[in-house]
């Protein structure tokens, strides 16, 4: 029987161990690019869709989601610009919601600011019927006025 040299063991050793690193090495560097995001999020909804069988897996469809696009009503947007406690502000109608955004005057009260948005919700609650509504007043970057109405609470 033949006896092997101390730095042929070694030598043997080292060879293995450093292949067993690099394989190791690869196969950790393979897996964490096929991690997800951390925030488990998609910018895009999906819309998965399942067989009314009850055969088979379900698919998953990308398909983005559909909403009208916000139109402004103009004389309404228009009336409210012409308050003196405004400095702008815009009405606009998207999907089954109403939104009134005010920006009042620097000095303006808050109970003035309250009145008008309170005027322009009653106004809006005869004209949009069965719409949520929500009416905002901003001054001085803090919003100062939230009213929300929603037909369909009690």
């Amino acid at each position: 029987m033949k006896m092997i040299s101390p730095v042929k063991k070694s030598a043997v050793v080292l060879l293995i161990g450093s292949i067993l690193v690099a394989s190791l090495a690869g196969c950790a560097q393979k897996s964490s690019t096929q991690k997800t995001p951390k925030s488990g999020k998609t910018s895009d909804p999906v819309k998965i869709e399942i067989p009314s069988e009850g055969k088979g897996s379900g698919t998953i469809k990308k398909e983005p989601v559909k909403t009208t696009p916000k139109t402004q009503d103009k004389d309404l947007t228009e009336k409210l610009t012409k308050e003196k406690e405004i400095l702008g502000g815009q009405v606009y109608v998207q999907d089954k919601t109403v939104v009134v955004a005010m920006n009042i005057k620097s000095g303006i009260a808050k109970a003035d600011a309250d009145n008008l948005a309170a005027r322009y919700m009653r106004e809006l609650k005869q004209k949009y019927q069965g719409k949520v509504i929500n009416v905002q007043a901003v001054q001085n970057k803090q919003n100062i006025v939230n009213l929300l109405y929603d037909p369909n609470q009690k």
